[in-house]
């Protein structure tokens, strides 16, 4: 395991890595659920090789065109 940069190095604006959704729950399961919201259930984290810089409206939930399997981990 890698240290992990300080804040200020970290990158912002850009699409670092992606998960799987393994399903959802409108029920309090987790100190970060909401109340009357619903919460996915995520697993398998991955981070891309290197950041995606990008700006918020590019940052799409379930298709990215600007990624390539190039920058994906292997």
């Amino acid at each position: 395991m890698g240290q992990i940069p300080t804040l200020t190095k970290l990158p912002t604006a850009a699409i670092v890595g992606y998960v799987d959704v393994t399903g959802f729950s409108d029920k309090e399961e987790s100190v970060w659920s909401l109340p009357d919201c619903v919460n996915w259930k995520l697993a398998n984290p991955r981070l891309l090789k290197q950041p995606i810089p990008c700006d918020a409206a590019e940052q799409f939930v379930f298709d990215t065109p600007i990624i390539d399997e190039a920058q994906l981990p292997e």
